[in-house]
């Protein structure tokens, strides 16, 4: 009757010694797994960054284009303007001279 309850107590004992061994295992698996987490979150919030960055340059670059165009057109009305305006002072001159 001894025996069997020192048996008892043994594998009683090894349970327990196999239930905290497995509760380490598990609670090293939820820190690993929490570090995977804040890492991938980083990663996440790195990516959201250069993707608001590389937006961000799209549109510098889009608005200095627009600019570029603006002033182009610009450049353009203002050689009309400059053209015309040069034919109408050369047309009144003209016109002057015949009087």
């Amino acid at each position: 009757k001894k025996k069997e309850e020192e048996k008892e107590v043994i594998e009683a004992k090894e349970l327990v010694a196999r239930r905290v061994v497995h509760a380490k295992c598990v609670n090293e698996e939820m820190e690993s797994l929490k570090a995977r987490i804040l890492l991938v979150q980083t990663r996440a919030t790195q990516i959201e960054e250069a993707r608001k960055r590389s937006e961000e340059r799209l549109e510098k670059k889009k608005k200095k284009k627009e600019d570029a165009a603006k002033r182009r057109a610009q450049e353009e009305e203002d050689k009309k303007t400059k053209k015309n305006g040069d034919r109408n002072s050369f047309d009144i001159k003209k016109k002057k001279k015949k009087k």
